[in-house]
């Protein structure tokens, strides 16, 4: 909030300068300093009751079929997800917003204001019942049916609880902002002046920010895909957090980190951590259908002497590939699924995981709105802002209500996009697990490769439990559930 009341200063001062030189002729006249600093633009439509549904459902995506799971060896590789069919900029709308909020060209302003219908119709739908769009839209769409959606009450912060985030994000933020723009940062790591940042800004807090969940989301969330300098930051500060949530945030970090030193010091902070907190975690990577995380996930419970595990780790060893397809009654039919890593471009997608801000004449250039917990939905052809500003450089009919998350990512990486401009070249992927009905002729394609796999070959889910099971035991039984059974019976 300080940080937004300096930038609106700024953005005054410099409003007053423009003008004085447009008087001056430092500029060809005065309208053109007062454009520069117009109010956001504001985008306004009239959706009928009797619009036909498919209307207001976002174009879907022309994606080939995935490949099978077990022949994926890169995430740069494993299926994208889009909440719509990407929208191709304007002509001529590929250009830097000038100056201040408004500056944007007419095709711009055009590229915009379809982005903002997308969000109007779904405002509208939502009308008719909490997350309505959502579950008319999971429907229509078995792409993004089978990703790990939560609805209702499970999806939002009470009041409290955002009021609380809304300080712990400004604080990152304004922590971020500081190291890209310090003086200092010339002279010291962008991480180590964050920490450094970090902990000022923090400890202005009288209740201490250390006290609440709040500081732990937002950290995990936006420093998710930053670099590992970044996290051996974040590990230390939760290691200093004698609290659940801090525990599992570690959790993650040792089965989902790609950096061997990060998994390490981890596992090393959560060597007191009370052994319920970080159960569900463990057992979530032992059959994570990705064998990166099933090896890291068996690692990290030997490393915690987790004896406790082992009915769970015999239990893998009767389960089949987590890669492959099972049958499963899904909704009183049997159907043949498939779990699979799927990504999603982290700019591409706010609608699929957040709801749109309820935006209205009264509150469009409210304090209460700006300060609220949203961000702006990126418009492809346009910058995209810093996420230390929040995405906020935009129209308030574009913003999404961070207060309300239907999906949480596993982990988050930067990954390059090619011919990416003006969006920058490296952009964030957020990656979680898809349950995908096949259709027949993917089963046929799935039991022709299955065929030429060995029966008996031993999956790297189970290969991790076994490699866990011998560290616990200090035996070997073989890759036999049976077998270990027999051996730890009492």
């Amino acid at each position: 909030m300080v940080i937004q009341r300096v930038i609106v200063r700024c953005l005054f001062v410099s409003g007053l300068l423009l003008a004085a030189l447009a008087g001056l002729g430092g500029l060809p006249e005065r309208a053109e300093a007062r454009r520069a600093f117009a109010p956001p633009p504001r985008f306004v439509f009239k959706i009928e009751a009797t619009t036909p549904l498919k209307d207001l459902m976002p174009t879907p995506p022309h994606l080939p079929a995935p490949p099978p799971p077990f022949l994926v060896q890169e995430l740069t590789l494993v299926p994208e997800v889009f909440f719509q069919k990407p929208l191709e900029p304007t002509q001529d709308a590929v250009q830097k917003p000038q100056t201040g909020f408004s500056r944007f060209s007419a095709q711009q302003l055009k590229d915009m204001e379809r982005m903002a219908h997308v969000l109007a119709k779904i405002n509208h739908l939502n009308k008719r019942g909490t997350d309505h769009f959502l579950k008319v839209l999971l429907k229509s769409r078995p792409d993004l049916e089978g990703l790990p959606f939560v609805m209702g009450d499970a999806c939002r912060l009470n009041a409290t609880q955002a009021a609380e985030l809304r300080t712990a994000v400004q604080c990152v933020r304004n922590s971020m902002i500081e190291r890209s723009t310090h003086k200092s940062v010339e002279t010291s790591t962008a991480a180590e002046f964050f920490w450094t940042s970090f902990q000022k800004y923090n400890g202005r807090d009288t209740d201490r920010l250390g006290t609440k969940p709040a500081e732990v989301a937002a950290l995990a969330q936006l420093l998710g895909p930053e670099p590992a300098e970044w996290h051996k930051g974040l590990v230390r500060h939760l290691a200093g957090i004698d609290r659940a949530d801090a525990s599992r945030a570690l959790a993650r970090l040792a089965l989902f980190s790609f950096e061997q030193d990060i998994r390490s010091a981890a596992l090393a902070a959560l060597k007191n951590a009370k052994s319920r907190d970080i159960t569900d975690i463990l057992v979530h990577g032992l059959r994570y259908p990705w064998p990166a995380v099933a090896r890291q996930a068996a690692q990290a419970v030997v490393h915690l002497e987790r004896k406790d595990l082992v009915p769970k780790l015999v239990e893998i060893l009767d389960e089949p590939d987590p890669r492959i397809p099972v049958v499963r009654d899904v909704d009183g039919k049997k159907v043949v699924t498939v779990r699979e890593v799927v990504r999603l471009n982290h700019h591409h997608n706010c609608l699929t995981c957040h709801a749109p801000a309820q935006v209205t004449d009264e509150n469009a250039n409210s304090r209460e709105l700006m300060e609220s917990l949203t961000g702006a939905v990126p418009i492809p052809g346009q910058e995209i802002s810093p996420p230390s500003f929040g995405y906020r450089m935009t129209s308030p009919d574009l913003f999404i209500r961070a207060d309300i998350t239907y999906l949480r990512q596993d982990f988050s990486m930067m990954m390059k996009v090619p011919d990416a401009k003006p969006w920058p070249e490296m952009q964030r992927y957020d990656f979680l697990v898809r349950t995908r009905v096949l259709t027949p002729e993917e089963e046929r394609t799935y039991r022709e490769l299955l065929d030429k796999r060995a029966s008996k070959c031993v999956s790297p889910n189970q290969q991790a439990a076994l490699t866990a099971l011998r560290g616990l035991t200090g035996q070997d039984a073989g890759p036999s559930a049976a077998a270990w059974r027999k051996l730890l019976s009492p």
